[in-house]
């Protein structure tokens, strides 16, 4: 580019020259002649005389000569001949002197350093964290951010990179990069290391698992700077052996108990810590049931029925399922009602499989259910809830929900609370809902009267190995489940001395019945819930048999249902 003249006199103009290193740069001073008046010229860089014209015997610097015509040469220019050049031109009074200025302009590529030099940055999680990068080059470079997901756009100097550290995620290697158009960009790298207290991921807080067999307790953690992780049981830190045994891979931290027994069974605390602080999450090892999973979401074979299929896995046969279910009246749910269903006998699987018809419904009405199964170690936690409506209800989403969550409106999830609703509500539920069940046996399918009051069942079980991992597959029952009395007797004979006691308004359990109704109770005499009917109603001699084949009876009773 040029400048244009400020100062008379002068026949060249002011020059920027942008070069390259080792090329030979010549900068003009063109000055008028004036008759009988010489005209001295001097050239001049940062206050340092570089050649004059009225001294022949000035010694320039190297690669600096001066022509006859006072243009000055630079050759072989290095980055350092970057800068002004000045020629004075002097005349003798009473002109005086007067000035022009050059510029070379030594071009090269980029190069840029981290600050810190090290290229290693720590900062603790919620402060600010400042990245910087300082470059060379001509022209001056321009420097952006890069990290592992692209370019960072910034706002003002590119070389500082600012910003709040609100998440570890935001670790990691950041790259500067420095370009002037010469050349290739240069790149610097800063890892930046976000210090903060572990954090702990447990992808499952409930582990079901039968004696012996291999159990896997995982504890994901993620911490800098890296934490040590230690296993406690009742509060008390675990003793590792060859059969319990601590394992470490990258961020997951198990803990592998070999031949599970009994005494296995309790709440394992997974304890991470570091120089930040102490993080703490808990495992719970348990021989109780998974929870339920429904299966399947589809309208009833009527307006006033749903059919519902359910899962579960459980190494132990599944005693029982407690199922609940309550109506939604414009978007504000009611009471829960309780049924007790028994299971039967599941051979020996670990995935268990249940369907039953919910009749006695209202005709296009939304409701709720949730579904608790019971083996030998107890009662599992409740499934997620389900939302369903019978044929006809307005279009709405069927979700299912957490019900662990919604524990307030679930009432009586210990075992003692459920067994308390089971008493109070078996003879109300009888009466207003149906429980048709069809069981898949040896001889066909055994089906029940039709009519109000009846729901359909069918249990299916897949085998699999102890050893953990679930199997696939599902298959119906393929033999008549046995028949055992001392399974069901005392739930069911608590049931049914419900009922009798209704008789006289006061039920079994010594509570006096309310809001006594009269209504009736459907009865199908399969399995041991009919059984135990006609046991209560018609023989108590026996009590104790048990019975090959059930035969289909449908008894009515009359009865003042026991509400609570």
């Amino acid at each position: 580019g040029t400048r244009a003249a400020v100062n008379n006199g002068f026949k060249s103009y002011p020059t920027t020259v942008k070069t390259f290193e080792n090329d030979t740069v010549l900068l003009p001073c063109y000055v008028e002649d004036l008759d009988n008046v010489q005209t001295r010229v001097r050239w001049w860089r940062d206050g340092i005389l570089l050649a004059d014209s009225g001294e022949p015997r000035h010694v320039s610097p190297e690669r600096v000569r001066m022509y006859t015509n006072r243009s000055l040469e630079v050759s072989h220019v290095k980055r350092n001949d970057t800068g002004e050049y000045v020629c004075q031109a002097s005349r003798p009074a009473p002109w005086g002197h007067a000035t022009q200025v050059h510029e070379i302009e030594v071009m090269y590529p980029p190069s840029i350093r981290p600050v810190p030099e090290s290229g290693k940055l720590e900062v603790n999680l919620g402060e600010e964290a400042v990245l910087a990068c300082v470059s060379k080059g001509v022209p001056v470079p321009i420097i952006s951010w890069m990290n592992q997901n692209g370019e960072i756009p910034t706002l003002h100097d590119g070389s500082h990179l600012r910003f709040h550290i609100d998440n570890p995620i935001l670790a990691g290697r950041y790259t500067c990069v420095a370009n002037n158009d010469v050349g290739e960009p240069a790149t610097a790298n800063i890892d930046l290391y976000v210090r903060y207290k572990p954090k702990i991921e447990v992808a499952e807080t409930w582990i079901h698992a039968p004696p012996g067999i291999r159990v896997q307790l995982h504890c994901g953690v993620t911490a800098w700077p890296e934490a040590k992780v230690e296993w406690y049981f009742n509060n008390r830190s675990v003793k590792y052996s060859s059969r319990i045994v601590k394992h470490n891979s990258g961020r997951d931290h198990s803990l592998v108990i070999r031949n599970v027994r009994t005494t296995d069974y309790g709440f394992y605390l997974c304890r991470a810590s570091n120089s930040i602080g102490i993080t703490e999450a808990v495992v719970e090892l348990s021989g109780i049931a998974n929870p339920a999973v429904f299966k399947k979401i589809s309208h009833g074979p009527s307006k006033s029925s749903y059919d519902f299929v359910w899962e579960v896995y459980s190494y132990s046969p599944i005693d029982q399922y407690e199922f609940r279910f309550r109506k939604i009246k414009n978007g504000v749910p009611g009471q829960w009602h309780t049924l007790y269903i028994p299971n039967g006998s599941d051979g020996y699987s670990y995935v268990h499989t249940y369907s039953f018809v919910l009749t006695g419904l209202e005709e296009a009405t939304h409701y709720e259910a949730v579904v608790l199964s019971k083996n030998r170690y107890g009662w599992s936690k409740p499934s997620d809830i389900m939302r369903f409506a019978t044929e006809g209800a307005p279009d709405e989403n069927n979700y299912v929900t957490n019900a662990i969550l919604e524990d307030k409106i679930i009432p009586g999830t210990a075992p003692e609370s459920r067994r308390a609703v089971a008493r109070s509500d078996m003879p109300a539920l009888a009466a207003s809902t149906g429980f048709e069940r069809r069981l898949v046996g040896r001889g066909g399918t055994t089906k029940p009267p039709t009519g109000q009051g009846s729901a359909t069942r069918t249990s299916s079980s897949t085998e699999g190995p102890h050893d953990g991992v679930r199997g696939q597959g599902t298959h119906e029952e393929s033999q008549q489940p046995r028949w055992r009395m001392q399974d069901w007797a005392p739930h069911t004979r608590e049931a049914i001395s419900v009922a009798r006691g209704s008789f006289l308004g006061v039920s079994s359990l010594g509570r006096r019945s309310t809001a006594p109704q009269e209504s009736q109770v459907t009865v199908v005499s399969e399995r041991d819930f009919d059984w135990f009917v006609r046991e209560e109603m018609l023989a108590d001699s026996v009590a104790d048999s048990n019975p090959s084949v059930p035969i289909p009876v449908t008894t009515k009773i009359k009865v003042n249902s026991y509400i609570r």
